[in-house]
């Protein structure tokens, strides 16, 4: 069995909010050292930064500047109801530029999920002068059109509910898509969170975040800086092909496999990805 202990989470150092795209008001947390290198972490669709729980408390990442923030709609974030808020690659690019501006330095970015097509999104408009390393943790990097559909597993089959109108019908696809978060059963504790973080997220904006199509594995491309690829073997939320795609178009990229992992191997195998992380930020910070 899975869990966060949300009982041992530390009070963030810094807590402010920066203006990202359309001057949305975005929330970010600041832990770990203060004089480190800085490591940002971007959360997956529907979570929030306390999906990084294992990582803001992790000795082997303790010596780093270690940045959180809270998607647009999501956590702390402000949530415009307004879809347009939402519907193309320059909001989602602002945003990342807003963060990684407060930052100040060149980072370590870290992208969940769907954050790794908004990661996309970002390098397509201001490119990776920002950035000093890229790991793609369970990463998308496509959006819609027959590309997303080789990458988009099965709990994609039970998530419809989640863009109705209905309450009862958000409820149950939420509840069966967070089945597909972990390999290994959630506790019930983790499994309420992991509901609550889902639902946060207004309906209206969910209706446009999968509606372009876009493929950004041309922008991780011509980035031009070190890429790690941590991906669970048994992810059927966003399949291991998406890893593999990524892996075709950028050969130096290395990536990890994780075995009995699914969508969150920052959960399931946090101690050997805490590990490698922290491999990583000192071989790209050298």
């Amino acid at each position: 069995m899975f869990a966060i202990d949300f009982n041992k989470l530390p009070t963030p150092r810094v807590r402010t909010t920066v203006a990202g795209g359309l001057g949305t008001k975005m929330a970010i947390q600041e832990w770990g050292n203060p004089a480190g290198k800085p490591v940002v972490f971007a959360h997956a669709f529907g979570t929030n930064h306390l999906g990084w729980q294992a990582q803001i408390t992790s000795r082997a990442l303790a010596d780093y500047r270690l940045v959180t923030f809270d998607h647009r709609g999501h956590g702390e974030s402000e949530k415009p109801e307004d879809p347009n808020f939402y519907a193309t690659a320059d909001v989602w690019a602002d945003d990342f530029e807003a963060v990684l501006k407060h930052v100040g330095e060149k980072a370590v970015v870290n992208a969940w999920s769907m954050s790794g097509s908004y990661l996309g999104d970002y390098l397509g408009k201001y490119g990776a002068s920002r950035i000093a390393g890229i790991n793609l943790v369970a990463a998308s990097n496509t959006l819609g059109g027959p590309l997303f559909t080789k990458q988009a597993g099965a709990a994609f089959g039970g998530a419809q509910g989640l863009f109705s109108d209905s309450i009862s019908d958000q409820m149950a696809a939420s509840f069966a898509i967070n089945k597909y978060m972990t390999a290994k059963p959630m506790d019930a504790a983790t499994e309420i969170a992991a509901f609550g973080w889902l639902l946060m997220l207004p309906v209206a904006p969910r209706r446009v975040m999968f509606a372009r199509d876009v493929d950004h594995r041309e922008f991780y491309c011509r980035a031009g800086v070190p890429i790690l690829v941590s991906h669970g073997r048994d992810d059927r939320i966003v399949l291991p092909a998406a890893a593999e795609m990524l892996k075709e178009l950028v050969p130096a990229a290395e990536v990890s496999w994780h075995d009995a992992v699914g969508h969150s191997p920052h959960w399931e195998g946090h101690e050997r990805f805490n590990r490698e992380l922290a491999v990583f930020a000192r071989r790209v910070f050298g």
